[in-house]
């Protein structure tokens, strides 16, 4: 069967025939009916006139103009028409809405001046009394065998609101025909636009990847052919798209698995592509490609770097810094992106985070250092008083002194030798299951550790104030839990002044267990908090040592803390005592 031909531009140009046949209509036909209808106002205003002529005389020639106002104000409540009297010298004698003691002299209208030559004016204009358009009729008249005009006039307004309506019949007239006339229209053109609506779909599909519905042939010669010509594109992007998301999947399976960020920009600085581990190095937000790299990520230092790479196209390796709320260090290699040709065409970043390596190289930097300084000052102790006892000639009690020198150093030694291996086997527990835990009566901790401090609380004159729920039951190591609060008791005790108290308090909160040891001491300045818990932290270096501590306690509380998935906090005000926290998660 033979094909026909498809003519299907007639649908919208028969759309633009119906749109300017109508518009050109109403146009035309609201002149008309306002000119119209103006004439129309007009020649009514003219006729109330010649109405009104013979009692407003009546009442001019009496010289009533009082009565003559009134009658004025009573014809416009009747008929909504201003009506006023003008002398031959253009004084107002009444009027419908105004006072006319107070109007102005009205000789220079133009109605007025073509009533007082003995012809009708007619017109148009604002009103400076009423603040609006209105329209005037004005007639002569005679008051007293002198000439004078009788003025009626109507709001503008009142007539645009008669038109409006009558407009808005028209339009929707308008509407309806447009409406019947779209209707043929679409019946007309449905039979030969259908075809070009399936090869749309059909495109549309195509578009979205669905390649396995094909189109359907038409009769139509023209679409037919292209129908044939889409299938047969369809199936090579089909085939083509196939091995490019292989590709593509195998490549971004590849770079979301790297725990190195990846970024990669284009010659101009643009963002192309980045891995998961590139945005959650960079805290990027929102999409990212084909913004400027500066626009998303705002780190001078890093922008340098891309620069350097494009600039020198070559291989660049460095450490970068990001001063952000956690300070982190980048170690970043960049090098050029080539295409086919050999040209440059952007770069390739490959970022590792090495804030951890780097703080745990600070770390035993630090750890190091702090440890040969406390250890320096026994052993230096200990090396001066065996060089003194190798003098000879001492006596018994010289030699006594320096042997308690020794022990005393000693000692400290070993119990900075015990807190550092203390720490390091809460480090090694933290994280894993090596720690025993069990149903544990917090009364007897609290007991315990009061008990091993209670010679030392004496020495001083110090009394325990214990308040403790009796019932409170946490899963918990016994003996950790006893050490961690020996050593805040302990230090309570070290750091009050004799005769004082300390007060230990356990209750629970919102199914947290907390433990606070309080004591009314020299306290802690503010600046100091944040540092308090880390190793080797002295807020008064002097008296700690003076008071016999290592430095390490209040880091091994926090650790012991932490094994138990709790933390501790403090609070303190100088001069006035500290106040130390452990929370614990509740009993499950």
């Amino acid at each position: 069967m033979a094909r026909k031909t498809i003519f299907f531009h007639i649908f919208p140009y028969y759309l633009l025939i119906i749109a300017l046949f109508l518009c050109a209509s109403a146009w035309y036909t609201t002149i008309l009916l306002k000119d119209f209808y103006f004439k129309h106002v007009k020649e009514e205003l003219e006729i109330r006139c010649s109405l009104v002529e013979k009692d407003v005389s009546d009442l001019a020639n009496a010289s009533d103009y009082k009565g003559l106002d009134v009658f004025c104000k009573k014809f416009f409540k009747a008929n909504k028409s201003r009506l006023t009297v003008i002398a031959n010298d253009g004084k107002v004698l009444a009027d419908s809405l105004e006072d006319p003691s107070k109007m102005e002299n009205h000789s220079g209208r133009v109605e007025i001046t073509d009533a007082l030559n003995g012809r009708t004016g007619r017109s148009m204009r604002y009103s400076p009394t009423l603040h609006q358009n209105m329209m005037y009729v004005a007639m002569p008249l005679a008051i007293k065998g002198r000439p004078a005009v009788l003025r009626i006039s109507v709001s503008v307004g009142l007539i645009d609101q008669t038109l409006y309506d009558i407009y808005k019949k028209i339009i929707i007239a308008g509407l309806v025909i447009a409406a019947l006339s779209i209707l043929i229209a679409v019946l007309v053109s449905r039979r030969i636009s259908r075809p070009i609506l399936e090869l749309d779909r059909g495109a549309a599909n195509f578009a979205k990847g669905n390649f396995s519905k094909k189109l359907v042939v038409s009769e139509i010669d023209e679409i037919g052919e292209l129908a044939g010509s889409m299938n047969y594109m369809a199936d090579e992007l089909n085939r083509r798209m196939r091995e490019i998301l292989e590709q593509h999947s195998r490549l971004d399976g590849i770079l979301s698995s790297m725990v190195e960020g990846v970024v990669a920009v284009d010659a101009e600085g643009r963002l192309i592509s980045m891995n998961r581990s590139a945005i959650a190095l960079l805290k990027t937000q929102g999409a990212y490609e084909g913004k400027l790299f500066h626009e998303m990520i705002r780190n001078a230092a890093l922008q340098g770097f891309i620069d350097a790479v494009l600039a020198e196209k070559k291989t660049i390796e460095k450490e970068l810094s990001f001063f952000d709320e956690e300070h982190r260090h980048l170690y970043v290699r960049g090098t050029v992106l080539h295409n086919p040709e050999g040209g440059c065409i952007g770069a390739l970043l490959v970022m590792n985070d090495i804030t951890r390596l780097k703080k745990l190289e600070n770390m035993r930097s630090e750890f190091v250092s702090n440890v040969s300084h406390e250890i320096k000052t026994p052993i230096t102790a200990i090396k001066a008083s065996v060089e003194t006892l190798l003098d000879n000639g001492l006596k018994k009690e010289e030699i006594d002194i320096l042997l308690k020198i020794i022990g005393r150093h000693t000692d400290r030694l070993a119990s900075i030798v015990d807190d550092i291996l203390s720490l390091s086997k809460l480090e090694q527990e933290k994280g894993s299951d090596e720690t025993k835990l069990s149903e544990t009566l917090l009364e007897n901790v609290i007991e315990s550790a009061v008990a091993d401090c209670r010679e030392k609380a004496d020495l001083k004159g110090i009394s325990f104030i214990i308040n403790c729920n009796n019932s409170i039951v946490g899963v918990m190591n016994s003996s950790l839990m006893e050490q961690a609060l020996v050593n805040l008791i302990d230090n309570a005790i070290k750091y009050s002044d004799e005769n004082r108290s300390v007060e230990i308090e356990t209750f629970k909160d919102d199914g947290h267990i907390v433990i606070s040891v309080r004591d009314h001491g020299c306290g802690i300045p503010q600046e100091h908090l944040p540092r308090i818990f880390e190793r080797f932290y002295r807020v008064d270096k002097a008296r700690s040592r003076k008071v016999g501590g290592t430095g390490l306690g209040l880091s091994i509380v926090k650790h012991i803390a932490n094994v138990h998935g709790g933390k501790v906090e403090v609070e303190s005000t100088v001069g006035k005592g500290s106040k130390f926290t452990i929370i614990l998660p509740g009993k499950k």
